[in-house]
């Protein structure tokens, strides 16, 4: 798979290995003369299995379809080491990391009627947690439970409508099945990166247990 965007002044391109594959890969290409910003950030999936809505690395396209609604998910990258080389400007920036990297497609154009989400990814103890819910307008997803607030003491939304702020925390129960018990993990939003009315993007810190431990959480919002 390979889609170019251009675009004003600036190109910016992906490519990415087939995920019916092992060792799936992730290219992001970025030039950009007016801002001033070179560079080409690589996601490599070596910590959690590409998973689809219907299963890991399913093929069954027709499953994916969420509420019938023609969207359709995919968890690509639910949990990656990245590296990132970037120059902005004269200045040389080069960094590892973690990231998560998901597609949305569809054969429909998507309302607030049909689908509202949240998406989470992280890495916690050695276990990575990438939780995607959806929604439709009359149909809540029953899968991962979870609960966000607002602002301490009282809840936000559930499905999120637009201009919903950025939950300040998230709890989250997994069921790991009877012989492994429960999975519990706490968020705490730290930082906003983006605020729209359809869309968040954040960072936070994360507490679970399996053992007890802390952790950093991205986490994004969307109302679309």
């Amino acid at each position: 798979m390979s889609i170019d965007f251009v675009g004003g002044q600036g190109d910016v391109s992906f490519d990415a290995t087939s995920t019916l594959h092992s060792g799936l890969e992730y290219y992001l290409c970025v030039d950009s003369p007016a801002s001033g910003i070179r560079g080409s950030p690589r996601l490599t999936s070596s910590r959690a299995p590409h998973h689809f809505a219907c299963g890991p690395n399913a093929v069954c396209a027709d499953e994916l379809l969420v509420h019938s609604y023609g969207i359709a998910l995919s968890d690509a990258m639910p949990d990656s080491d990245a590296r990132f080389e970037l120059s902005i400007g004269n200045e040389m920036l080069s960094w590892l990391g973690t990231a998560c990297h998901d597609k949305v497609w569809g054969t429909a154009y998507i309302s607030t009627e049909t689908l509202q989400s949240l998406l989470l990814g992280t890495r916690e103890a050695g276990i990575s947690i990438q939780n995607g819910d959806f929604w439709g307008a009359s149909c809540e997803c029953e899968a991962v439970r979870v609960k966000a607030w607002a602002e301490e003491g009282s809840g936000s939304p559930s499905p999120p409508v637009p201009d919903t702020p950025m939950p300040e925390r998230i709890a989250m129960t997994f069921d790991l099945r009877e012989e492994n018990g429960k999975l519990l993990v706490n968020i705490t939003t730290r930082a906003l990166i983006l605020e729209q009315p359809a869309v968040h993007f954040g960072t936070g810190k994360l507490k679970g247990s399996l053992p007890i431990n802390d952790g950093v959480e991205t986490l994004e919002g969307h109302v679309v």
